[in-house]
């Protein structure tokens, strides 16, 4: 590893949540503050040792960041959530000021909800589907079937209903969906059988079984990626994972990392992409990944290896809000610490700022993984982190930092 640009500073680690209670916010691709970095949204449950069942709700709240003493106001509940993606909590881009959404279960069926923060938490519309992504820049969400996600992985999916194309392995009528946030009306765009006959083709026999997970829209809003993974007999305990993109009607749909492996991603512009990923024969690492048709007789698509001598694990990266830099974790080590870093692009500096400590007790499906997000000023990350003996969020100031560069 290059000395020369892996650093270590260590930082201040400020609980923001409740001594405690187990508060979590859920992945690491949205923003969990609104817009001028004042509440951080957040969830409460009673528990932190067990997979959720269908009955067993998250409560739905803020964090005032600037309060003397840590509390949470609670605005609601959802009966539609996991450890690992939570039930999609994030800001609404209409009004990320002050409008909250995510995911309930309602009635028998997925819903989201938006509520008003200013007004204290009103609920002021129901959405008849769930959201996984939401487009910065138009009125629409993209989604997925939460239950066939948790007949795959029950760490990432929804316990309430069944998958109904269970004993499908790669459904015509299933996939990622768009909806319009302000009507509601939603349609398929790129079906789970289309990723799979993309060429070179998955497997479709028996005891096969595709599913799609980890959509993210470009900051323009003109393209998504999402991961497409499926099991075969040929596979053991593991899965393949093919990275793929599409414009956000599902056309000119792209497989950009055909096999075997593709994890944690952002993009990085309407272009680019940065994945750790095994792309074809080359080895796993992080790589810089262009969105662009791939010739036929290319084996791996148009990429370049980015920091392999000073990141050499996967982590959930992604990329402050000017781009300079992104904030990255690791798996817990031998000592089941996770070091929490900052990457700077320019010149693929490292520098480890937090090592957190992950308690044995809770691992697997229901881990507790730092999942780092950013503030909108770029000025501090927040993380979920187990490591006082329950769950909290956390907050570490990387002004210092980023004003360096």
């Amino acid at each position: 590893m290059s000395a020369a640009r892996h650093q270590v500073h260590k930082l201040p680690v400020r609980r923001v949540t409740p001594e405690g209670e187990h508060c979590f916010f859920g992945y690491y691709d949205k923003f969990a503050t609104n817009t001028d970095d004042r509440l951080l949204a957040a969830l409460r449950v009673p528990f932190m040792d067990h997979l959720p069942g269908p009955a067993e709700r998250v409560e739905v709240g803020v964090v005032e960041l600037g309060a003397s003493k840590p509390r949470f106001v609670r605005l609601g509940h959802s009966a539609a959530w996991c450890w690992q993606q939570a039930n999609m909590l994030q800001w609404l881009p209409e009004d990320p000021g002050r409008l909250l959404i995510y995911n309930d279960f309602r009635d028998g069926r997925y819903v989201s909800v938006v509520r008003d923060v200013e007004h204290g938490g009103a609920e002021i519309r129901v959405l008849p589907s769930p959201v996984y992504t939401l487009s910065q820049v138009r009125p629409e969400a993209l989604f997925l079937n939460f239950s066939r996600v948790y007949s795959a992985r029950p760490g990432y999916g929804y316990p309430n209903l069944p998958d109904p194309n269970a004993g499908t392995p790669a459904p015509a009528n299933d996939g990622v969906w768009r909806m319009d946030v302000r009507s509601g009306k939603s349609e398929l765009v790129l079906s789970i059988r289309q990723m799979a006959e993309l060429a070179p083709q998955g497997p479709a026999g028996p005891g096969t079984f595709h599913w799609v997970n980890h959509i993210q829209i470009n900051p323009g809003g003109t393209r998504f990626a999402c991961l497409h993974r499926y099991r075969a007999p040929d596979c053991g305990r593991n899965w393949i994972t093919r990275l793929i993109t599409a414009d956000m009607d599902g056309g000119n749909p792209r497989l950009l990392v055909p096999t075997p492996m593709v994890s944690h991603y952002d993009w990085f512009d309407d272009r680019r992409i940065l994945a750790w990923a095994r792309p074809g024969p080359l080895p796993s690492m992080f790589y810089i990944i262009d969105d662009r048709p791939r010739p036929p007789d290319c084996p791996v698509p148009f990429l370049m290896p980015f920091a392999p001598d000073v990141l050499r694990a996967d982590g959930h990266c992604s990329f402050s809000p000017d781009r300079r830099f992104f904030v990255n974790d690791t798996y817990p080590g031998r000592d089941r610490c996770r070091t929490l870093m900052l990457v700077r692009r320019a010149d693929q500096l490292r520098i480890d700022i937090a090592r957190l400590y992950a308690p044995p007790e809770i691992d697997g499906e229901h881990r507790c993984d730092l999942h780092p997000n950013w503030f909108r000023n770029g000025n501090a990350v927040c993380v979920d982190s187990a490591h006082e003996g329950f769950r909290g969020i956390y907050v570490l100031d990387v002004s210092q930092i980023v004003g360096e560069d």
